[in-house]
């Protein structure tokens, strides 16, 4: 399911499904604070004021990271077509609920490898098990952050490091809300 505004009709399939893929998107709370639209090969994505409205989201702050997940669905669905992207945040001669503007432009390869794990993800809600991370999962994890320019992946696995950091962290959300 994903949400058009003002029962908006797409006439482009392709961008039907990558809408559809935009929307799986993971959000905190599963709030999804966002609606589509479309022209031709452009896609919007709006915030829905009213469904990001909530007491954890000061300044749009939470909505903003759930909308990288989006962005991140919508360029991995659009290779998946045969299409590339272009972004543009904000769009100054657009409507003020518009977060970003994603063209659609043809091209003969871009990699799709993580399309089918879109519509795989799901929530667990269940404890964690507290085990380590296997040394080749972890060691794997770390070079594929490190193929990234400017990106490391460090693991905290010390109990007062990770209790140090928790506190910072509420620290911060008592002073951000």
């Amino acid at each position: 399911f994903f949400f058009v505004r003002y029962n908006y009709v797409m006439h482009n399939p392709v961008v039907k499904e990558i809408i559809k893929a935009a929307a799986s998107a993971p959000s905190v709370a599963n709030s999804q604070p966002w609606f589509f639209s479309s022209t031709n090969s452009t896609i919007y994505v709006h915030l829905d004021k009213k469904r990001a409205d909530s007491f954890g989201n000061a300044g749009n702050t939470v909505s903003y990271i759930n909308f990288g997940a989006v962005i991140e669905n919508i360029i991995i669905a659009a290779h998946n077509f045969g299409f590339d992207t272009k972004l543009l945040f904000f769009p100054e001669d657009k409507t003020d609920s518009i977060i970003v503007q994603i063209d659609l432009v043809k091209v003969t390869h871009v990699d799709s490898s993580l399309f089918e794990f879109i519509f795989k993800r799901h929530t667990n809600r269940r404890p964690f098990k507290r085990e380590p991370i296997p040394a080749l999962i972890s060691k794997s994890l770390i070079d594929i952050a490190d193929s990234f320019k400017g990106s490391h992946l460090y693991w905290i696995n010390d109990q007062p490091t990770i209790n140090r950091l928790a506190l910072l962290i509420k620290q911060t959300d008592t002073i951000m809300y």
